[in-house]
């Protein structure tokens, strides 16, 4: 990437141009025609375009702003969206990375999103409550799977399963494969009572929760570029579905 004042140029696709803002420390796609002054502002403040870029008139010069910006994105090259992270655990060439919004974690060492050393681009995001430096102790945390194992369960290892999905849910996105469960059982048979009482306080606000309506598509837009669990609640009716 290129740095330009205090935002950085990622590159460009065949219809937009990518940059880290220096205010919020997200990515914002551009199209050639949106290089204007109301989204550049949304790149750095005034005065950097008028101290960067005078024009003789006194102000900015956009023109030149804005052929400055692009030509820095053609000469970093392509970019793509899919590099893009957002909060959640993350493999990043042969590393497991942390991103918990305000800090990412790589190796013990805690960097600022945008700082991270990593062909990655990492947001900022609103800032997870979590803590690596006090983990549970193994006669600590067996007593979830103790509380799992007091429900009703049609099988026995239904209780592990759902336990088990509890702990690797906030590291979906450092798996091979994400995992998935399913909490079904007839009307009235304790599924809000799971989601409720169970899953959604062991997640805490470090998750997705959506309803029957929510869509595919919606849900994607919603999650933007986290790495976060989801919760669906009745996403057939009478199944609650966790992702």
């Amino acid at each position: 990437s290129e740095e330009i004042g205090r935002f950085r140029c990622l590159g460009f696709d065949r219809s937009f141009y990518y940059y880290m803002t220096s205010g919020t420390r997200t990515v914002l796609s551009l199209s050639p025609a949106q290089h204007n002054k109301a989204h550049m502002l949304a790149l750095a403040p005034l005065h950097t375009w008028e101290r960067d870029f005078p024009a003789r008139n006194g102000g900015a010069d956009w023109d030149a702003a804005s052929d400055t910006l692009m030509r820095s994105c053609e000469k970093v090259g392509f970019f793509t969206p899919s590099l893009i992270r957002g909060r959640g655990a993350w493999h990043d060439d042969g590393r497991v990375a942390i991103h918990l919004g305000d800090q990412v974690l790589i190796d013990g060492e805690v960097y600022r999103p945008h700082m991270v050393p990593s062909k990655y681009v990492y947001e900022a995001g609103l800032k997870m409550r979590a803590s690596l430096k006090d983990p549970l102790r193994n006669s600590e945390a067996v007593k979830f799977a103790q509380l799992c194992d007091m429900l009703p369960w049609e099988k026995p290892i239904s209780a592990r399963l759902l336990a088990g999905w509890c702990v690797v849910s906030h590291i979906g996105g450092a798996l091979d494969w994400r995992p998935h469960a399913w909490v079904t059982g007839r009307k009235e048979s304790g599924k809000t009572y799971v989601m409720g009482h169970i899953v959604r306080p062991i997640l805490g606000d470090n998750c997705l929760f959506v309803q029957s309506e929510s869509t595919g598509a919606g849900i994607r837009q919603m999650l933007a570029s986290d790495s976060i669990p989801v919760l669906f609640d009745e996403a057939e009716q009478e199944d609650a579905f966790a992702a």
